[in-house]
């Protein structure tokens, strides 16, 4: 029988009447639309609440931010004089044990306890396909599990760590089991569709295998028994809602510590178990995990000790967030840590330090992170992710599906609206290009700047902050170089007409800005195997930098150049006759260096160096594509030093094209792209 409006409006006015100051701006409260009868039982993992008389019940939520359970208050109020009749405290809403229709009249904003690490961070990166496992003989295993109880910020957290396994720790999908809610990637506070991520506003990605259920996990025990051999790692993983007895899974029943042990201690023996729990009580789990694990090595962390209620958040769990941040190296969004968990001495961070970093980070109220390992310290030893490190993303695929590349890409940045931007010829002889600005995108510059002639060779961009200006530049089958520049549109200008008609080019040309005298510069290598610069300071001119820097060593390849605000000095670099890296650098006037030399013997270039230089550290940076088929960089910081970096990133995919570099100063990254030789455009990012 539906509750009286008269009742109900006195209710919540004593309610609201009784609370504590302190209680005003942190309790929420709801009540029954439907008069509870006498004797009905609310079944609570355990517990049990009864009404004792027909009632009006009135829902008081002390702790609204918390996982359940947290301690509540049922009180029960007459339904016809609405005089208060009794009360009992629980640890579980009744929306657990069937009551779904409860009006929630009282619900004062609750500050969320991750707001403050999401706000500050760039929006999103797209990592994709992750370094494969550090130990070659090494297969990882995952199972992440959410309840059929959980909220949405529940499964925000297994989204997050679904996307880091995969993309950085090297986990194939194939080998991560997600139980999810009802099989479904959804949860109790959803309706209809759960809609994009809240990490960077994209689609969920994560396979979902089952729903969150005692047999279906059985099921996955079982079948990796069958699988883990000696070498191997499993990542298991909860993020829902626990009781003193155990782990929620359903509105009536909990997976007790005893019956994951009972499902570990069947594993073969293999080498690496790291258990992380986010619910209530969750730390009631540590003992026997350590105890029934078969692994050489186990680690068990979780957000709070056996009794104590854990954090929650408007999106995402304070803990399981910070966590899986460690992990990831980075925010869900993809931007840089407020600080950097500590890294061992091989330059990653370990499940310990990620583990630590997380207790240090962790703004959940009444989280009280624990952690236990064995044997004692193997944590420091057990290693997911190169999180400080290099990491690569395929824009082609970003961007949903822009054509494919004919050409060597080209990248920059754009400080006007804090954008990314990658030009390529596609195999129409247009230019295209990829642009950031929280996702990837595509558009056809040839077309935006009216049809303008088609590509002969790869383009290249710069921006100019003197009239705030992006430019792309390329050589046409006549041997002209053309521009396509935006002002808010897209225009097209041919430089070599306007630069009286200077030599033809034989290359790819290259552009640059120099905020000393604020000029304009495209350098190209003519036919003449020199080194050619158009540059504009109010009009396009010529000049031919061999000839200028005392007849220096020609030209086999396409040169590049940049400044360096360090010294107010230009730089063009190009590859010699001799495979050397060779560089043309101005103070006042043109000089040559052999940066193969400097640099003390570095492997001989294959193909065209690309140069920038970065103000975090005030160096200088050349990268080429060495014979081994290896991104190599050469780096100056007072003298010249050499860096394989395919190496440095662990990746595997072998380069078909030049790279080339640039730096972001959102995030204080660098960025080197490629093409590899699936036709994909490359990313290896610091």
């Amino acid at each position: 029988m539906p509750v009286n409006s008269s009742v109900a409006a006195r209710i919540r006015q004593t309610a609201i009447a009784g609370l504590a100051s302190k209680e005003v701006n942190s309790t929420h409260l709801s009540m029954s639309l439907e008069i509870i009868p006498a004797g009905h039982v609310f079944n609570l993992f355990g517990s049990t609440v009864t009404a004792r008389y027909a009632s009006v019940l009135l829902f008081v939520d002390h702790n609204p931010g918390a996982n359940w359970g947290h301690a509540c208050t049922y009180r029960f109020f007459d339904p016809t004089t609405a005089r208060f009749l009794h009360e009992e405290n629980a640890l579980f809403p009744p929306t657990l044990s069937g009551i779904s229709s409860l009006e929630l009249f009282h619900a004062p904003a609750i500050p969320s306890a991750t707001a403050a690490q999401l706000a500050i961070l760039p929006s999103a990166r797209s990592i994709q396909n992750g370094p494969p496992p550090f130990n070659n003989n090494e297969q990882r295993y995952a199972i992440l599990w959410t309840s059929q109880i959980s909220n949405r910020r529940h499964v925000e957290d297994l989204e997050f760590l679904w996307r880091t396994l995969v993309h950085v720790c090297g986990f194939t999908a194939a080998n991560i089991y997600v139980l999810c809610y009802n099989g479904t990637i959804s949860a109790t506070d959803v309706t209809g569709s759960i809609g994009s991520w809240a990490g960077n506003n994209t689609p969920y990605q994560m396979n979902v295998f089952g729903a969150a259920t005692v047999a279906n996990l059985q099921s996955v025990f079982n079948t990796l028994k069958g699988k883990l051999q000696a070498n191997d790692l499993l990542f298991v993983h909860t993020n829902n809602h626990g009781s003193p007895t155990g782990l929620c899974v359903d509105s009536s029943s909990v997976l007790v510590p005893s019956q994951l042990g009972n499902m570990l201690s069947p594993l073969p023996v293999f080498d690496k178990l790291v258990v992380t729990m986010e619910q209530c009580f969750s730390g009631a789990f540590q003992a026997t995990v350590l105890q029934k694990s078969t692994a050489k090595n186990t680690v068990f962390a979780s957000a709070v000790p056996s009794n104590k209620t854990s954090a929650g958040a408007s999106h995402f769990d304070p803990w399981a967030l910070d966590l899986i941040e460690a992990i990831n190296g980075a925010t869900p969004s993809g931007g840089a840590l407020p600080s950097k968990p500590t890294l061992s001495s091989n330059g990653l961070v370990s499940i310990k330090a990620a583990c630590d970093w997380a207790k240090s980070t962790d703004t959940g109220v009444g989280d009280d992170p624990q952690y236990g390992d064995n044997p004692s310290g193997c944590g420091n030893l057990i290693f997911l992710s190169s999180s400080a490190g290099w990491r690569y993303n395929d824009l082609t695929a970003a961007s949903g599906g822009a054509p494919l590349a004919a050409s060597d890409p080209r990248g920059y940045t754009w400080d006007v609206d804090k954008t990314e931007h990658a030009l390529y010829q596609g195999t129409d002889n247009h230019i295209h290009e990829l642009w950031f600005n929280g996702a990837w995108h595509h558009n056809d510059l040839t077309v935006a700047a009216g049809n303008a002639p088609l590509s002969a060779s790869e383009p290249f961009g710069y921006t100019w902050d003197v009239d705030k200006t992006e430019h792309a530049i390329y050589r046409s089958a006549d041997g002209h170089v053309h521009e396509l520049w935006f002002n808010g549109a897209w225009h097209h200008n041919d430089l070599t007409v306007a630069a009286a008609n200077a030599p033809l080019a034989a290359s790819n040309p290259f552009g640059y800005t120099w905020s000393v005298d604020k000029t304009q510069h495209v350098i190209y290598r003519g036919t003449d195997n020199h080194i050619h610069e158009l540059w504009f300071n109010g009009a396009w001119h010529h000049n031919d930098l061999t000839v200028a820097a005392g007849n220096a060593p020609v030209a086999a390849s396409n040169p590049c150049g940049y400044t360096w605000d360090v010294d107010k000095t230009q730089h063009v670099i190009y590859r010699g006759t001799d495979n050397h890296i060779h560089e043309l650098w101005f103070n006042g006037a043109w000089h040559h260096n052999d940066l193969t030399v400097a640099s003390g013997g570095a492997p001989v270039a294959a193909k065209d160096p690309g140069g920038y230089t970065w103000s975090v550290d005030k160096t200088q940076h050349v990268v080429y594509l060495g014979t081994d088929e290896h991104i190599h960089e050469l780096w100056f910081n007072g003298a010249w030093h050499h860096n394989d970096l395919t190496l440095a990133s662990g990746e595997s995919t072998l380069a078909a094209g030049e790279p080339r570099g640039y730096t972001w100063d959102v995030d204080k990254t660098e960025h080197v792209i490629f093409r590899g030789k699936d036709g994909r455009i490359y990313e290896l990012w610091l």
